[in-house]
């Protein structure tokens, strides 16, 4: 038992402190970036950016930690003895044909999502199958599984280290919203990455790292996969890991409150940039002060009063001349419809030959235009007539019902208002 848990806690020890260094060079490398440029640092500022800087960065390791932690718990001799084995097994083959026959929470994400996880399934349930019918198999597959999740551990800090300082040079900053759209919008980041950095030689060159860091450091290691087997080391370390993940957890958000000075770069350097991207996914805004140019508010509100001839509440009564003409309403919103597919603005295809006979025999709107390039920024306009706000759309953020929308604006005439959605509702939060 001293033998496995010399090996995980060593384990946890070397990847939090390769986390901590890499964090301190890339904390010292950003303190020269041309981004940076304002290091009128106080004494105890420069104690919070180095010092609780390295807390922070430990505390994410621990907290990355746990999915290795929980590959190292899943290795046993017992899942594999009857009637645990054939239970397990019986348990993956039927979540497989869940996914792979039925509609599934990854149907409603769409995209491939779906794919994935029927891959993913597959794999674990075929695999599963041969260590349980094939058992010299098992000692093979676990020490290359054991193997690959330390190279995968050692590659990802030194790629967030690697990403995090492009991140920095783009915008001054540690990971924030932004690069939760850079993970969602996947096709265009990559493709914009492709074109802008040199990405096969920096792939090279932090594979070849890796694999030298994990050689290294972690030799010893990957052959004593047999000290992970029997339960007497995971009952002593099990209790004492998620006691330090919820604390790891617990001063991440602690430390934010250190966050709090004039200068942003303070801030920054000292945040861990994994964290950041976690708390800007849940929380899906965006600090409008830090990143938007922005007027004094009595500017502001003379510049809209100018323009609208609006009273001070932002009002500007419009009033239509004769009786209100109570027409049916239908309101069609077509996805990625750019009007440049139009004949009326420049298209030759004639691909559109019924819009552009109703665009002649209609009322038309040719100076609207959409507030954004993504579906939630177009119903965003279409329904509630408004910009797009900094961060995430107002469609996926909660509590947005009963807003001043177009529907709510007809229901108050007394029409009865119906939303028709052909697609999953799932996706870009459609059924609210």
């Amino acid at each position: 038992m001293q033998k496995s848990i010399r090996l995980v806690s060593g384990l946890y020890l070397k990847l939090s402190l390769l986390t901590v260094a890499v964090g301190l060079v890339l904390r010292v490398v950003l303190l020269f970036n041309e981004q940076t440029t304002s290091l009128a640092f106080s004494f105890g500022e420069w104690c919070e950016v180095f010092l609780l800087g390295a807390v922070n960065d430990f505390c994410a390791a621990t907290a990355g930690f746990i999915f290795l932690w929980l590959f190292m718990l899943s290795v046993s001799r017992t899942k594999y003895k009857k009637p645990w084995g054939y239970i397990l097994l019986a348990l993956l083959v039927a979540a497989f044909c869940y996914v792979a026959f039925f509609n599934t929470i990854f149907d409603e994400y769409g995209s491939v999502a779906p794919r994935i996880a029927l891959y993913v399934l597959g794999y674990w349930a075929g695999s599963f199958a041969l260590r349980l019918f094939l058992p010299g198999f098992r000692s093979h597959w676990t020490t290359v599984w054991f193997a690959l999740f330390i190279v995968v551990y050692v590659g990802a800090i030194i790629f967030n280290g690697i990403s995090e300082y492009f991140f920095w040079s783009e915008f001054g900053v540690r990971y924030n919203f932004i690069a939760v759209d850079y993970l969602v919008y996947t096709n265009e980041v990559v493709g914009n990455i492709m074109e802008s950095y040199p990405v096969i030689p920096m792939t090279l060159g932090i594979v070849v790292v890796t694999l030298l860091v994990t050689w290294y450091f972690f030799r010893s290691e990957l052959v004593q996969t047999e000290c992970l087997k029997g339960w007497r080391w995971k009952a002593v370390i099990g209790p004492a890991y998620v006691a330090a993940l919820f604390a790891a957890i617990g001063l991440l958000n602690f430390n934010t409150r250190f966050q709090d000075s004039d200068n942003v770069y303070v801030n920054e350097l000292q945040a861990n940039g994994l964290y950041k991207f976690y708390d800007a996914f849940v929380k899906n805004t965006l600090d409008y002060e830090q990143f938007y140019l922005t007027r004094p508010e009595a500017e502001a509100e003379a510049f809209v009063h100018g323009v609208y001839q609006s009273t001070g509440d932002n009002l500007h009564a419009v009033r239509a001349e004769g009786e209100e003409i109570r027409r049916n309403i239908v309101l069609i919103t077509m996805e990625s419809m750019s009007a440049s597919y139009m004949e009326r603005f420049g298209n030759t295809e004639r691909i559109t030959p019924v819009l552009d006979s109703l665009y002649k025999l209609g009322l038309a709107f040719d100076r609207v235009y959409a507030t954004g390039n993504r579906t939630v920024r177009g119903l965003e306009a279409v329904t509630l007539s408004l910009p797009p706000c900094p961060g995430q759309s107002i469609i996926k953020r909660p509590n947005n019902a009963g807003m001043h929308s177009t529907g709510a604006l007809l229901r108050d005439k007394g029409y009865n208002v119906t939303y028709f959605y052909g697609g999953n509702s799932y996706f870009d939060n459609m059924e609210t």
